[in-house]
């Protein structure tokens, strides 16, 4: 319905659309959908085996809360450091990819995917994700008219996307 409108019409009948609240308001309503999962879906086994009803809960806050600082220090670092440390950041999910392979990685449930880190694991696969929409991006912003112009040039991004 909104293709067929003239820029201009399309502008007047939509209005300004401000990117950053609508990824703040969904971002928080998604993290609230979840914590209302995870309390329906937990109460009463984590009053049997942990003694406290609220203990997975209270635990999502926790990570809930760590992840929003992450994401404040993510938004707060320069747009160009993310396109300039592309590579770097792949490398780095390629690689962390590879250590669970090696004595580091742990098994958890039959399944070597995780890496230790005192309190917590990580499940390596999640970081490998991040740093490669990150180079993935940096490569979109740099090769824009390759991209949109040549076969190649939009093949190349998804070698990498398979090899990752």
């Amino acid at each position: 319905m909104h293709a067929d409108l003239p820029l201009q019409n399309r502008n007047q009948w939509l209005g300004e659309v401000q990117p950053l609240p609508m990824l703040v308001i969904s971002s928080v309503a998604l993290l609230v959908m979840g914590v209302v999962m995870i309390s329906s879906a937990s109460m009463d086994m984590a009053a049997e085996t942990m003694g406290n009803s609220y203990h997975y809960v209270i635990r999502q806050l926790m990570f809930a809360g760590l992840g929003c600082l992450l994401a404040l220090v993510a938004v707060n670092v320069p747009v160009a450091w993310w396109e300039r440390s592309g590579w770097l950041l792949l490398g780095i999910g390629l690689l962390a990819l590879v250590l669970v392979l090696t004595p580091l990685g742990r098994t958890v449930n039959g399944s070597t995917r995780w890496i230790p880190f005192g309190l917590f694991n990580v499940q390596v696969s999640e970081v490998a994700k991040l740093c490669l929409i990150a180079y993935l991006a940096g490569y979109v912003v740099r090769r824009r008219d390759e991209l949109l112009n040549t076969w190649p040039g939009f093949l190349k991004p998804l070698v990498v996307l398979g090899l990752a």
